[in-house]
């Protein structure tokens, strides 16, 4: 008599849980450290996150002692995006949309400007004290000043 497990269609296939366990489980490892950044000659000090959550979502626009911030994102389609989001302003991409939606609605303010990556939002920090965006902690330069740092 044969064994009943080894003529399961599933005990066959067993090597798809592998890759599958592995996918799942990997995710958090590709994820990478973000920090919130600001022009090196800014006079903005260390943020709370939220500091960062109220001027990312406009409740706040000016910091003491430093004058106006201009937060700027990144690409709604991108995993930094969704890390940095989820830590500082616990909102989800449709969260952020809708809460966008009714602002700009009500006339009470604009979303952040979305820059397509770090490279992108590090040329436009440069030379540009009251703006602040985050990147991955890999593209840090001696330029920028950090402002708040971040796990995924």
């Amino acid at each position: 008599m044969q064994n009943a497990r080894s003529t399961s269609p599933l005990s066959r296939h067993r090597w798809w849980a592998l890759p599958l366990s592995l996918a799942f489980w990997g995710l958090p490892v590709l994820a990478e450290d973000w920090l919130l950044v600001a022009d090196g000659k800014s006079k903005l000090g260390k943020l709370s996150p939220e500091q960062a959550a109220s001027l990312y979502l406009g409740a706040l626009a000016e910091i003491p002692g430093a004058g106006r911030v201009i937060p700027l994102d990144q690409a709604e389609t991108s995993m930094l995006y969704l890390q940095f989001h989820a830590t500082v302003t616990r909102k989800t991409p449709a969260q952020r949309l809708a809460y966008w939606s009714k602002m700009l609605f009500n006339g009470k303010g604009e979303p952040p400007r979305q820059l397509s990556n770090s490279q992108e939002v590090i040329k436009l920090l440069r030379g540009n004290p009251s703006m602040i965006g985050y990147i991955e902690k890999s593209a840090l330069d001696g330029s920028l000043k950090v402002l708040l740092a971040g796990r995924p």
